[in-house]
């Protein structure tokens, strides 16, 4: 290994170290605030992150399946921050063509409306006309 390979080698460990060890802390934090749920929550983040970067070499994006717009999927969102949706949400496709050549799909995320939650003018009600729909499809 040339020198400059190994003081970038050492440079990325420091920095993996580091990362970590902030990582750490903010762990302990939440814990010790009583934020279990959010703890919990970066953790499943950080595992399923940590899988698809170890994945990402070998996926291939032509198992996925090809979307059409206005199919609704599953999507991992991954952790929220504020008030961004985050986790597994059901999704609208926006894309017209979906192709395999595309790395990137536009998706709309759902949630389920939550008695007493205060929505902005950017929030859509559906109705019950997908849930309906989704009804109809598990029956089947």
């Amino acid at each position: 290994m040339e020198e400059k390979e190994i003081e970038l080698k050492n440079s990325v460990i420091i920095h993996k170290d580091n990362s970590l060890k902030r990582l750490d802390l903010s762990f302990l934090k939440h814990i010790e605030l009583s934020e279990y749920k959010k703890s919990e929550l970066l953790a499943y983040w950080i595992y399923d992150y940590a899988v698809y970067h170890d994945e990402e070499r070998t996926f291939n994006i032509a198992k996925s399946g090809m979307y059409s717009r206005g199919d609704v999927i599953k999507v991992n969102l991954g952790f929220n921050i504020g008030n961004e949706l985050g986790g597994l949400h059901y999704c609208i496709v926006l894309n017209k063509y979906d192709n395999t050549r595309n790395g990137a799909l536009n998706v709309i995320p759902l949630t389920s409306r939550k008695d007493g939650k205060k929505y902005d003018s950017s929030s859509v009600n559906l109705g019950k006309e997908l849930y309906n729909i989704f009804q109809n499809k598990i029956e089947k």
